[in-house]
This record gives C-alpha cells, structure tokens and sequence, in this order.
C-alpha cells in the first residue's frame, strides 16, 4: 500500500511541474516535499518501528484529495497566459513613508532585545553553547518570553523581504538590504529556532524563485549560506553536529539527524494515529482564539500547549506534521484540512502571478507553512505571526506605478 501512496505523490509532482500551472506553484511545493518525506522514509524504514496499514490508508486517501484538488486547480488555470506564468517583480513599490520608520525600528530594537536575551538565558552570553541553550530552554519550557520585543522578530523579516525586492527594483540602497538581513538573521538567532532561519529563507528567496530571476549561481549561494546557518543552529543546540566531534563523526550524526528530522515526524504521526481517538474540537488548531478569550475573560478555557511530548520512532522527535493538531481536533476528517489549504494558495498564487504587488509578497510567505507540512502545522499554530506579517506587508507594498494593476 505505501507503494501506492508513493505513486499517487509522484503523479501529483509530475502534474504540478506542468508549465500550465507555472513554476512554484503550491502544489509544486507540496508533493515535492512529500515525496521527498515518502521516499526517504520507504529507503529507511528498517532504521523506524513499522506504521499502520491503517494508517497509510488514511494519508493515501488525502493524497489522492490533494490530486483531485491540483487536477481542478490545474482545469482553472486555463485562463492565465504564458506571458503571466511568472510574476512581475517590478509590480511591487515599497512603501519608504513606512519603510525607514520600521527599518531603524528593527535595528535600534535589536540591542535591548539582546539585553532582554541575556536575561532569559540567567545572565549568560547567548553566543556560548550554554547560554544559548539555556536561552532556548527558558523560551521553550518556562513562562517567560521577550514580551513586546518578541514582535520584532517577524517584522524583521518582513523588513529584510521587502528590503529585498526593494533593491532588486533600485528603490533603497545595498546597505538597507546588508542590513536588514543581518538583524533578521540576528533576531532568528535569538528566538533559538532552526524554523525561523528556514522562515527567513522562504520570504527572502521565494519571490524571486516564483519571478524567476534567480540564476543557478546565486540559487547555490544561497543553498549553501541556508545551509551553513542551519548547521551553525544545530551545533548551538547540540543537535547534528558537535564542535568537540571530528568531521566524521559530525557527517555520519549529522546525516542521522537528517532522517531523523524529515522522516521521524510522519513516523511520529503514525504513533499519534494509532493511540489518540477522542478529538478535541478546536483547542488545538484554534489555540489562539481560546487563549485570547481566556485573556480579555470571555471563557474560561485553558489552551492547550503548544510543544508536545517527546516520542521514540526511534529517532526522538516532539513534532508530527502538519497534520497532527487537525487529526487531534477532527479525528480522520482532520486529514482533509491541510490539503484544503492548496486551495488558499493557488488562489494567492493566480493573483501573484495576474495582478502583481503586494499578492507576490502574500503568496511568497504563505509558501513557508507548505514547506513545512512534513514538520508542524505553521498555519493556525502561528495565527498571531500572520495577522503580524500580513499587516506590515499591507503597509510596506503598495501599488506600482510601473507594474501591474493589484486588487
């Protein structure tokens, strides 16, 4: 059976990579990271515990739904012409009314953020491997956080993405860029997470790989420096790799790790599947709502946490795809959500793609939850970050004179 889910996935890339459909289109991005997970787990699975035939069942019938969707998708893009299949870039001005404002605001703010992280990590440098776990351990497990200055993270990278294509369209100078990169890069160090990194990397490339204007130089430049700062992450967390290893054993527990990522959380998800049957309507993909209504006292609900229990598949992992808080809520029906949301991004696709501007910054972020279906839900788990996101790319893109019309 799981041979059938392979062939499923594989039909859905091959039909996703149709030029009809145009080049990063969602479901492009979806069954390639799939079949990537299918794959890599169907070539190592003597190293994981065996999963359900139940199961596999389950996620071959969201697939073919996933397929099913992408043949309408694919019906409904007849109306895009060739000339349309890549966006304009060129569509898209920034906003400098808001921009400057935001910029110095992301950079003044950086040092008392770094003041606010030396304290959660107890006085210790966070550039030391203990201080940065430290750090990371009182984020992660304790009731303490960065408070307002938490809120700069995600707007530094909306800053570096518009900072971005800026540059590309000549409206700001290289040194904007240079700079709000960095102190995106810098605040991604600080909130202590490989996925703020991989966040960062989505927003920054994604409108570029969908315009395509990126040669292969640049896009291997960009491979290898992603890279390079995942593995520096992963080295600070003591995952991966180790600076007291030799290189050999930093490659061979390195490579461990990467299967143990990719592929242990599908397995992860096959666990879940087995053992939970009684759904929780809601708390877990509608988190936010019920714990803002427990703010302002409109309910009296407690919400569920957010980093779960750790499993053995063997690899450890505490994380279950994007569809374990649905499966959680909905049971079975839960599979059918996350591929709902291809819907959503082919609509933002068709609108980059057709009207330009700011649809082009919308799509492109949206492409980072996609990217990260073989990990965690990034969708309703982040609600607050894309009300946060979607607000300052209101602000900072506004209509073109020279690009094409937006809505």
């Amino acid at each position: 059976m799981f041979e059938a889910l392979l062939l499923v996935t594989f039909i859905g890339f091959v039909l996703a990579n149709h030029s009809r459909l145009g080049t990063g289109n969602p479901y492009q991005i979806f069954f390639f990271v799939w079949l990537t997970v299918y794959t890599g787990y169907y070539l190592t699975r003597d190293l994981f515990i065996r999963i359900d035939d139940s199961f596999v069942f389950v996620t071959l019938v969201s697939q073919y739904f996933a397929l099913f969707l992408l043949i309408i998708s694919y019906l409904k893009s007849a109306g895009i012409t060739q000339a349309q299949k890549a966006p304009d870039l060129a569509s898209i001005h920034l906003n400098k009314w808001f921009y400057y404002p935001l910029f110095f605001l992301v950079v003044l703010g950086a040092y008392p953020t770094y003041l606010k992280a030396i304290e959660l990590a107890n006085g210790q440098s966070i550039f030391t491997i203990i201080g940065f776990m430290t750090l990371r351990n009182t984020i992660t497990y304790e009731d303490r956080n960065f408070g307002v200055y938490g809120y700069l993270t995600p707007l530094s990278i909306i800053v570096a993405m518009v900072s971005a294509v800026g540059y590309r369209n000549r409206q700001i100078l290289l040194p904007y860029f240079l700079v709000s990169l960095g102190i995106a890069l810098f605040y991604c160090y600080m909130a202590t997470g490989r996925t703020f990194i991989l966040m960062l990397f989505c927003f920054v490339f994604m409108p570029f790989f969908i315009a395509k204007i990126f040669s292969r130089t640049s896009l291997v430049m960009t491979g290898v420096i992603f890279i390079s700062l995942f593995l520096f992450i992963a080295g600070m967390t003591g995952k991966g790799i180790s600076f007291d290893n030799t290189t050999a054993q930093n490659i061979r527990t390195f490579q461990e790790n990467i299967v143990g990522y990719t592929t242990a959380p599908f397995v992860a998800m096959s666990q879940l599947f087995s053992t939970f049957d009684r759904p929780e309507y809601g708390q877990n993909s509608l988190r936010f709502f019920f714990a803002v209504m427990q703010k302002v006292g409109m309910a009296d609900v407690q919400s569920v946490e957010l980093v779960k229990d750790y499993v053995m598949t063997p690899f450890p992992t505490n994380v279950y795809t994007v569809y374990e808080v649905y499966y959680r809520d909905f049971l079975y029906y839960g599979y059918f959500i996350p591929p709902l949301f291809l819907l959503l991004h082919f609509w933002l696709y068709r609108y980059a793609v057709v009207r330009g501007g700011r649809w082009i910054m919308f799509y492109a972020a949206s492409t980072y939850p996609l990217v990260m279906v073989f990990f965690q839900d990034q969708y309703f788990s982040l609600t607050s970050q894309w009300i946060q996101m979607i607000f300052w790319l209101t602000l900072l893109c506004v209509r073109s004179r020279t690009g094409r019309s937006q809505m």
